[in-house]
């Protein structure tokens, strides 16, 4: 169904195998019939999805309808703040943020629809530790600024994220740490042309990068559009790749110089870049806030004593665990960490190219990341063999309803990480956990 007319209505209606379920034309406004008449309401829908493209005329009521069993969010004019935003999880299965501020969108699996996230004309938008694939359209659709992309799986879409200007600006977009593939036309792709999106620190399906005909013609990788930053690139291993087929570890890597003024201090601060972008970018920023402190009020502060207690509880935790656990802003949660980095309560090590954090003295290996911080397919199959024993990769796809690919896929990681092993070839090899008889 398209809807063209102003003061429409659907109620309590099913949509059962069509390509697209419900789509608003972009175009639907008449001098004297206001779009804040439209109402979709306790609709299911079944192998197909809905889209709501923004306009700004738009305030229509979507509430209570569903694709394929789980929820369509219709967020408009809704804002958190920077230590208490809105959070979308686990149940989503499109998600539209129209005028919004201050929403994190995390742990959601979100396939098989028209566009997987649309973040049109909002700000300071968080998306992160989903599993985003298999969408018509897009599986990130952004026409805003201050947008954080990290640690999400986003592949076989048609585009795996779209940028665009069609409402305002696309500023501030920091796009890393996410495993980019099998996208048709592009796993980035930027509409404009006056500046650059950063797309750095990404896996992009292949170790020889993203395509891009002039910047990289032997990539074998989702293809990017121009004017996207792609270097370096995350490798198989977790490490990135330095402009010039270097892998970079350790280095940094010294990108453009952005100013930002932090809050209502009016401070001014430089930030950079190395592999591990998003703890350098934020430390960088918040580190000359504050002075040494003394050691005997370190853990006197509340939220610095929460930090270190689910370290201490869930040592080799990365800052998405953590920051999911701890329910933290991005600011507060970095600070607190770089604290008590410095101060020699806690460590640091590098897994998959993510930062994980331990108790200083600890007996443990910061390379090892608790399962806490797997992707949703990843711990689906984890919980699975740790229930059930070993099991066929076929046998996992039809247990868990997922496809071929995505358990191939999600498999490969749980081995490069070293919690599962797997013996023989194809759908019918055997996989297990680690240790596991």
């Amino acid at each position: 169904i398209i809807l063209e007319r102003e003061m429409m209505g659907l109620y309590s209606c099913r949509f059962l195998q069509a390509t697209i379920g419900i789509q608003f034309h972009a175009g639907t406004t008449s001098p004297g019939y206001p779009n804040d008449q439209n109402v979709i309401e306790n609709n299911t829908l079944l192998n197909n999805g809905i889209n709501i493209p923004y306009r700004s005329e738009y305030r229509q009521k979507v509430v209570n309808n569903t694709v394929d069993g789980k929820k369509v969010y219709y967020l408009h004019d809704v804002h958190g703040t920077e230590d208490n935003p809105v959070v979308i999880e686990n149940d989503a299965a499109t998600v539209f943020l129209h005028d919004c501020s201050y929403i994190e969108v995390r742990n959601n699996t979100l396939n098989d629809g028209i566009t997987g996230i649309d973040v049109s004309n909002s700000n300071h938008i968080s998306i992160h530790d989903n599993d985003i694939g298999r969408n018509k359209w897009s599986g990130i659709f952004i026409c805003s600024s201050d947008i954080s992309v990290f640690d999400n799986q986003i592949y076989d879409n048609m585009n795996g994220v779209h940028l665009e200007t069609y409402y305002t600006e696309c500023r501030n977009i920091a796009i890393f740490d996410n495993e980019i593939f099998g996208n048709s036309e592009y796993g980035v792709r930027w509409g404009g042309s006056d500046y650059n999106i950063d797309a750095s620190g990404n896996w992009w399906g292949d170790e020889s990068g993203p395509y891009h005909p002039e910047r990289n013609p032997s990539g074998k990788g989702d293809s990017v559009s121009n004017h996207v930053d792609f270097e370096p690139w995350l490798m198989e291993d977790g490490k990135t790749q330095n402009v010039g087929g270097k892998s970079d570890g350790e280095e940094s890597i010294i990108l453009p110089v952005i100013i930002v003024t932090i809050g209502t201090t009016g401070l001014l601060a430089a930030a950079f870049y190395r592999n591990d972008l998003r703890i350098v970018f934020y430390s960088a920023l918040l580190h000359p806030l504050y002075t040494k402190l003394g050691k005997d009020i370190i853990l006197d502060q509340s939220c610095r004593q929460r930090i270190f207690s689910c370290i201490s509880q869930n040592p080799g935790a990365n800052y998405s665990h953590l920051k999911r656990e701890l329910n933290l802003g991005t600011g507060t949660l970095v600070y607190h960490l770089s604290v008590l980095e410095r101060e020699g309560y806690i460590r640091t090590g590098k897994t998959m190219g993510r930062r994980t954090y331990v108790p200083r003295d600890a007996d443990h290996n910061p390379e090892m990341i608790p399962t806490a911080d797997l992707s949703p397919n990843q711990q689906a199959i984890h919980d699975l063999l740790k229930e059930q024993g070993p099991a066929t990769r076929i046998s996992i796809e039809t247990t868990l309803s997922i496809s071929r690919q995505t358990v191939y896929y999600n498999i490969n990681r749980l081995i490069m990480r070293g919690l599962v092993e797997s013996s023989g070839r194809g759908r019918n090899s055997l996989c297990k956990l680690k240790d596991q008889t």
